[in-house]
């Protein structure tokens, strides 16, 4: 998959879960685990925020609203680390990105200069 695809992917996956009608961990952190948190800044951080969202006891709460308070304020403190994710290229896939582009830069070279030369060629007919 390209670099262009693996982040559209990713945007399409953080638009997703933030039209979620209601919380829903579980697919969240599915659809985010999917993707290498290698090629994403912000990865890691936003699935540690679902999975301490997904954490959240009502044992540990002494009524009802402080329990939905503390659910509530954690979920949106996960929707808001979605939009800090950004996609980087490793050493490996930025080298590979510089390659092509020299090599692109090649081709339109070499091919500028056949184009010359033929050109030369056709007037000295």
């Amino acid at each position: 998959m390209s670099p262009q695809t693996i982040e559209q992917a990713m945007f399409n996956v953080v638009e997703k879960i933030k039209t979620y009608q209601k919380p829903n961990s579980k697919n969240a952190l599915r659809l985010l685990e999917a993707f290498d948190v290698d090629c994403f800044d912000g990865l890691d951080l936003a699935i540690e925020l679902c999975e301490e969202y997904r954490d959240i006891d009502r044992a540990d709460f002494d009524d009802t609203e402080s329990y939905q308070e503390a659910k509530s304020d954690a979920w949106e403190v996960f929707i808001e680390s979605l939009d800090d994710i950004e996609f980087v290229l490793d050493d490996d896939e930025e080298e590979k990105e510089d390659d092509l582009d020299d090599y692109e830069q090649d081709e339109l070279f070499w091919s500028d200069d056949r184009t010359a030369e033929q050109k030369d060629q056709q007037e000295t007919l």
